[in-house]
């Protein structure tokens, strides 16, 4: 409590005090004591005769000169009393106006501190805050504080200073609380006496600066920024703890963060750092730090100067970020966008500005491009699971990584394919080291036990085959893959000149199928089947043609395996069946007898898995009915999912359908599936019945070929009966129908239907 506060109170405020009260009858006693006593001394001494002494008029002196002087003695006296009492007076005045100014609320209470009364209260309603005094209205969480506070006071008889939140104008506040006791004579505490000033402002700032400040520190801990003041004159550096956490030491002077800057960067940061000083600009500068516990982390560094009016009391001030996750992430997303996640192998983008570099350079004139496809591995997905796939695609990459020298450069080029690109060792064979390559990532593979080994196929090219145009190579590359794999998987194929030819016209045809099937451009030609015994029409085999307006006629055998390759062989079926159903409608409409049509189902209606009722409900939509319809399907067919294709066939043979083997002798076919697959005839190849007539061996195949499929009930087919002599040698070994230009070309409806006339 201030001593100015403390003054203006005392026991009893409405008496005065004891040396203004009873100072004037002391002084009084005395002297009149000591004039009685001393008087008649001085007389004595002076020698006066005691017949003078015994007069009257001496005592009469006397006692006026005792009054004279004790007047005068009262006079002085109670006119340096009074004045003094008046200061005091006036400056309890002047002290209780400060204090009432100072204070919103001055109060005193009894000796237990119970009953609370209000001195002075400030743009306060008295009564309330009366009431909230002696109802102890503090904030629950200031509570226990404050009675501690108030307990050791009643103890000790002290004062103290209190902070805590009251309730006396209906919402607690802040307020500040000088407390002090009233003592008498004794020293007993006859009442408490307090000043209460209003803190709120004041406390609420102070708190949301110090939330402030303790969110900047930890923004700055939790961002790794440091914060750091360069006083120039003095060259006195102060730092925060963050900054010397990022270089893990003291740090008191500028010199003292060289030695932790890494080298290659020093000058960079020094030559910063002096411009910033020189024309007092900000700065911003990243570099390296090798900190004393020996990691690096890199620092983004930002500043600018202060205080510019002399150059003794510039100061510079900023901050210190460690960006070092952000490098790191920078780096790693770096490596991401030119590298594959799987095998960590340059991906495409690598490969692409690689290429363009090795191009311009003079090594690529004796640089071999080649790419090397995985045989079949999709199936090695389907079959051991994608997790297999991808443990072999890591383990290939690794192979190919160590057997590339440092100059060449590998990497993932697709889902199964890897570009490998190394300079030419051996000019007259050069795709031997290559071939080394090959061999070396053709060893088994250990994946969790399982021993796998995997084929590759590859196409290679040199770099200066177009020009060093890379992007052309690489079409080159892809031209000899797709060569290596559809002659022979597993080779390595160089390209030439004359694929490009083969693959360009592959694509235009390919782009033109699709229009064509859009423009109606396919059309449908009958040959017919002929019963050997009788020469009658069994029935016909509906053949797919495409005459192009820009192509011109394009041979199904060209057209119907890109068209398998592609994806669109099912939309050919499809304008097939729409055809025959067309034509049977229109043939059965004019009173024509029709016999069965053969119609060939395509691979893909027959190795997907509910391929069979898919087609159903196909020859639903068009009106088409089992006794129309023969369906063939070759051997090569059954090669992929046999189980899933015999399947397909046995529902369509328990529909009613008759099922026709075509091609037989081509394929892969057992013996097995003639009994497995419901088939109810057989064709014989062309192939083998062209040469029946020249050579015995072929001659004995087909034979044998007719004897075992009458044996188990089989209607045989011979295909490509071209001559007399073919057809008698057929007919003598017992063979049911004959097709071929003997009888008959392939033939538009209306040519077809002199057929059915004559049946």
């Amino acid at each position: 409590m201030p001593p100015d506060i403390r003054s203006c109170f005392s026991a009893d405020n409405s008496q005065p005090s004891f040396v203004l009260t009873k100072l004037p009858y002391l002084a009084f006693c005395v002297f009149g004591i000591s004039w009685i006593l001393l008087s008649d001394i001085f007389l004595l001494l002076l020698q006066v005769p005691d017949t003078l002494l015994e007069m009257t008029s001496l005592q009469i002196a006397k006692g006026i000169l005792f009054v004279l002087i004790s007047a005068m003695m009262f006079y002085f006296l109670s006119a340096r009393l009074g004045h003094r009492l008046t200061r005091a007076e006036r400056n309890a005045e002047v002290l209780s106006m400060i204090s009432r100014g100072a204070y919103d609320l001055i109060w005193r209470c009894d000796a237990d501190a119970r009953d609370f009364g209000i001195v002075h209260c400030k743009e306060l309603d008295p009564a309330m805050v009366e009431y909230a005094l002696n109802n102890h209205l503090i904030h629950p969480g200031d509570l226990k504080t404050e009675t501690r506070l108030w307990m050791t006071a009643l103890e000790k008889s002290q004062s103290f200073t209190s902070v805590s939140r009251l309730n006396l104008t209906g919402e607690f506040r802040h307020y500040r609380n000088d407390i002090f006791p009233v003592t008498d004579e004794s020293g007993a505490v006859v009442e408490w006496v307090g000043a209460c000033r209003d803190i709120h402002e004041q406390t609420v700032a102070r708190e949301s600066l110090a939330r402030s400040e303790e969110m900047l520190r930890l923004a700055a801990e939790a961002g790794s920024v440091g914060i750091w003041e360069w006083d120039q004159g003095l060259d006195v550096l102060t730092v925060s703890e963050e900054m010397e956490r990022q270089v893990g030491s003291k740090l008191k002077r500028p010199g003292d963060l060289r030695q932790f800057i890494h080298k290659d960067d020093y000058p960079a940061v020094r030559w910063t750092m002096l411009e910033a000083k020189r024309y007092s600009t900000p700065f911003e500068i990243e570099y390296r730090v090798e900190s004393a516990d020996g990691d690096t982390r890199w620092i983004l560094n930002k500043g600018t100067t202060l205080c510019r009016t002399t150059e003794s009391s510039r100061h510079m001030v900023g901050v210190s970020i460690d960006i070092s996750r952000t490098k790191r992430s920078e780096e790693k997303y770096r490596h991401l966008a030119h590298h594959d996640p799987l095998t960590s192998l340059p991906n495409r983008r690598k490969m692409k500005q690689w290429l363009r570099q090795f191009s311009d350079s003079k090594q690529a004139g004796d640089a071999l491009l080649g790419i090397v496809s995985i045989d079949y591995f999709a199936r090695i997905n389907d079959v051991y699971g994608q997790a297999v796939g991808n443990s072999l695609l890591k383990q290939v990459a690794n192979r190919l990584a160590e057997h590339v020298q440092a100059a060449d450069f590998v990497c993932r080029y697709g889902a199964d394919t890897f570009l490998i690109v190394h300079s030419i060792e051996d000019v007259d064979c050069p795709q031997k080291r290559f071939s080394q390559l090959l061999y070396s990532i053709s060893k088994s593979y250990d994946i969790d036990g399982l021993q796998l080994k995997a084929g590759f196929s590859s196409g290679l090219i040199t770099l200066n085959a177009f020009g060093f145009d890379w992007q052309e190579s690489i079409n080159g590359a892809e031209i000899a893959l797709a060569r290596s794999k559809s002659s022979r998987r597993g080779s390595i194929t160089v390209y030439e000149e004359s694929m490009a030819k083969i693959s360009a016209r592959f694509e235009t045809v390919r782009n033109e199928l699709h229009h064509a099937i859009e423009r109606n451009e396919l059309f449908v030609v009958f040959q017919p089947l002929m019963e050997i015994s009788n020469s009658g029409v069994a029935g016909f085999e509906a053949l797919v043609r495409w005459d192009s307006p820009r192509l011109g006629s394009v041979s199904p055998v060209e057209f119907i395996p890109l068209a398998e390759k592609t994806g669109l062989i099912d939309a050919v079926s499809t304008v097939v069946l729409k055809h025959i159903s067309s034509q049977i409608r229109d043939w059965k409409r004019r009173g024509y007898c029709v016999p069965p049509i053969s119609f060939n189902l395509s691979p893909s209606t027959l190795e997907n898995v509910d391929g069979a009722e898919k087609f159903l409900i196909q020859l639903e939509t068009y009106g088409l009915c089992p006794g129309d319809l023969v369906l063939e399907f070759t051997e090569t067919a059954v090669i992929h999912n046999e189980e899933v294709v015999a399947e397909n066939i046995r529902v369509l043979a328990r529909h009613g359908f008759r099922i026709a083997l075509d091609d037989f002798g081509t394929g892969y076919s057992s013996l097995e599936n003639l009994y497995k697959l419901h088939i109810s005839k057989l064709k014989i190849d062309k192939s083998f019945v062209f040469k029946i007539k020249g050579s015995v061996k072929h001659a004995n195949i087909v034979r044998g070929l007719i004897s075992m499929a009458r044996s188990i009930d089989l209607n045989v087919i011979a295909e490509g009966v071209e001559s007399e002599d073919q057809l008698e040698m057929l007919r003598e070994w017992g063979c049911d129908m004959a097709q071929g230009y003997i009888f008959a070309k392939p033939m538009l409806p209306a040519d077809a239907e002199r057929y059915l006339e004559a049946a």
